[in-house]
């Protein structure tokens, strides 16, 4: 891919109310914040906007905002596991897959919806094996195909990720089944040791990319993260791989449970500003 490009926000970089929500209102507001800050898009929860709100209501501040958008599968740990109800997960799925074919007939988005769609959140996964593991991205891909979009999926950190070796073995899935690609996360990567190496391996199936450092803190803030290894890699990145930062709020740490690994203090806005300064510093970020 060509740098500098447009890169994308996180929902999850604006502070949260508890208990946690998003209304078209405050994303319309935070969509216009983060564009004067020189991002192209922002990465939305839909778990965390009321379900009353339909896609068009959803889509309607992107429209405003002339900002771009993705829609982030998300599997709460309170919730269904794909492993033991996964009729019910596939069925909260379709909010935010309707979501993202939306936002793209549209054109307000690519037709891509990304996360840790594998995973439930946080939380052992009685059930799982390897061949249920496989037959979870077949169901993934259908869903992917019935509203013609592809699903990119996020490998987290051992704290919320319990899938073993979760980035090879989602790289092997992705392999197997069409319209599955990669979200790659850094700090996710960093946490499970994938050298630079692996990641090249992976280059071809990546749909999304972001950067994120250790404990969210600020790109700039060097926790053993070679950010410069990885821009000169990203040249191979296919042409239609979208980029993205993701920092966290205090709020959201919080709220996820994330105090043990998520460390900064640093406020979700300051540390886009920071963030999004680093990147056209590396002449990552148009």
């Amino acid at each position: 891919m060509k740098l500098p490009t447009r890169v994308f926000s996180h929902c999850l970089a604006h502070y949260l109310p508890t208990p946690p929500a998003i209304t078209p209102k405050m994303l319309k507001k935070l969509l216009a914040v983060d564009r004067e800050r020189g991002f192209a898009g922002m990465v939305i929860v839909p778990a965390l906007i009321p379900k009353h709100y339909s896609a068009n209501a959803i889509c309607e501040p992107f429209q405003e905002t002339g900002m771009q958008g993705l829609s982030c599968g998300f599997v709460a740990g309170n919730g269904p596991s794909q492993f033991k109800e996964p009729k019910l997960v596939l069925k909260a799925l379709r909010r935010p897959a309707r979501i993202t074919a939306r936002l793209a007939e549209r054109r307000l988005g690519p037709p891509r919806m990304v996360g840790p769609v594998h995973t439930h959140h946080g939380q052992k996964m009685p059930g799982w094996s390897v061949d249920g593991f496989f037959e979870w991205g077949e169901a993934l891909s259908r869903l992917a195909a019935e509203f013609d979009i592809e699903i990119a999926m996020e490998p987290l950190n051992k704290t919320e990720d319990k899938t073993p070796q979760p980035f090879g073995l989602i790289h092997r899935l992705i392999e197997s089944f069409e319209r599955l690609r990669m979200h790659y996360d850094t700090g996710h990567a960093h946490a499970h040791g994938i050298p630079l190496a692996q990641f090249c391996k992976m280059l071809q199936t990546i749909g999304y990319f972001e950067f994120a450092n250790v404990g969210r803190l600020p790109l700039s803030v060097d926790k053993g993260i070679d950010f410069n290894a990885y821009v000169r890699a990203m040249a191979d990145l296919p042409a239609d791989c979208v980029i993205g930062d993701e920092p966290f709020d205090p709020s959201v740490i919080e709220i996820f449970g994330l105090q043990k690994i998520c460390k900064t203090k640093v406020l979700g806005p300051e540390c886009l500003e920071q963030d999004a300064a680093y990147l056209r510093k590396l002449r990552v970020m148009a």
